[in-house]
């Protein structure tokens, strides 16, 4: 465990009063790598240097992991969705197996509870033995990752290309999960990312996709367009703060599908956007003739 992590009585202080008041009881963490430093003693050191997070950690064991829930949550029942750390060097299939042998001693009861693993693939797998692993360590699904294929960040890859149309049948079938980090710089920005993940929704409609780090998908020029508005959002305000500080206002290209049981509000909802939004335009005459 990093020596620098501990909770000063500051600390305590400004969790109890501020944050403690807004916490369930029980936490949900979705994404958690768990990695063995016997694990990753492949992991070249020039990928270490070139990037802030893997400098920041990339080595997680159970025990360190206990320390940093109990340090963090302050007594609350903490369940966790694991997966290895998927960089270039680091001994994935060991790493899996690993966590099936967690997964098989977990103690339900417990403080601390590795709910659900993800095996972490790559395409030179074999798929079938990687189908085994995974119903037989009780996984919930795949984990691939797009740099494992690029070696960088952000790189102008396809999702096939990491996610091979094998390892989708094997969730398909057996209706497991994949978490998937987008590729490109776009991000769920990218209206190639977009596509592809609708064809592989079509093709293979009972596996379940996740979108990993969703919230830091968007793209800087969404950040900059919120910016340069003001108002905190990129698109046209619904008149709705809630909703706006949720989805972003009604941005270009976006196709957004309202949905209820009958009597339940839709029309009077659509008619209440609608009227906000031709208000905003009546007092922002301004706005360039495509918006």
């Amino acid at each position: 465990m990093f020596s620098y992590f501990e909770k000063t009585e500051r600390d305590r202080a400004f969790f109890e009063e501020k944050i403690a008041p807004r916490l369930p009881q029980t936490i949900f963490d979705m994404h958690l790598h768990l990695t063995r430093p016997c694990d990753t003693v492949n992991v070249p050191q020039e990928l270490i240097d070139g990037d802030w997070a893997m400098q920041c950690g990339f080595q997680m064991t159970e025990a360190d992991l206990k320390t940093y829930a109990a340090t963090l949550w302050s007594g609350r029942k903490v369940l966790v969705n694991a997966f290895p750390m998927p960089l270039r060097g680091v001994d994935l299939m060991s790493a899996n197996r690993h966590l099936a042998d967690l997964l098989e001693k977990q103690d339900p009861n417990a403080q601390l509870v590795i709910r659900t693993a993800e095996v972490a693939i790559a395409p030179s797998f074999d798929p079938d033995e990687c189908e085994e692993l995974m119903l037989r360590g009780g996984f919930l699904g795949y984990k691939p990752y797009p740099d494992l294929v690029s070696g960088q960040k952000g790189a102008d890859i396809r999702i096939p290309d990491f996610l091979p149309d094998a390892f989708m049948k094997s969730l398909d079938r057996h209706r497991r999960a994949v978490t998937i980090h987008l590729p490109r710089a776009e991000r769920i920005a990218s209206p190639l990312n977009i596509r592809e993940l609708l064809e592989l929704r079509q093709k293979f409609p009972d596996a379940k996709i996740i979108i990993a780090h969703y919230g830091r998908s968007y793209n800087i020029e969404v950040i900059e367009k919120a910016y340069q508005k003001g108002g905190g959002i990129s698109g046209i305000p619904t008149g709705l703060a809630k909703l706006d500080y949720r989805i972003g206002g009604l941005n270009d290209s976006e196709l957004i599908i309202l949905a209820a049981r009958p009597a339940m509000g839709k029309t009077a909802l659509a008619v209440n956007i609608a009227y906000n939004v031709a208000s905003y335009f009546a007092e922002h005459k301004d706005l360039p003739a495509e918006n």
